[in-house]
């Protein structure tokens, strides 16, 4: 991860499963160990051996969720989402294939944007 923050992952399942759907949590943080409730994190991942990512296309859950109130409007048909103790979950990854899996991390937030990569070996 550059400067900007701090990121640490984990899986639903341990050890990642061959063939099956697992889904990432990534927690975020400032550089100081302070969560980021609003920001986003996506997570996909390839095989750069073989020039080729996951059969699935990854899907971040929304986290925590209310309706945007504009001022001075009764309601919105727009939410406001947050992601408390800067949790973020992306369902739906699958290592179809054994070998050296690189997860990409692609994060926006109040400080800017910022990338990073994990190694995994299946």
């Amino acid at each position: 991860m550059g400067d900007r923050y701090r990121l640490t992952w984990s899986t639903d399942v341990s050890p990642i499963p061959f063939n099956a759907l697992f889904a990432v949590r990534t927690v975020l943080r400032d550089r100081s160990g302070a969560p980021i409730p609003d920001g986003s994190v996506v997570v996909d991942a390839s095989m750069p051996q073989h020039g080729h990512g996951m059969p699935t296309r990854p899907i971040a859950r929304p986290g925590v969720c209310s309706p945007k109130l504009e001022p001075g409007a009764a309601a919105s048909s727009t939410l406001d989402c947050t992601h408390p103790d800067g949790v973020y979950v992306s369902e739906g990854m699958k290592f179809h294939m054994a070998g050296e899996w690189v997860l990409h991390f692609v994060v926006s937030g109040p400080l800017g944007p910022d990338t990073a990569d994990a190694h995994y070996t299946l």
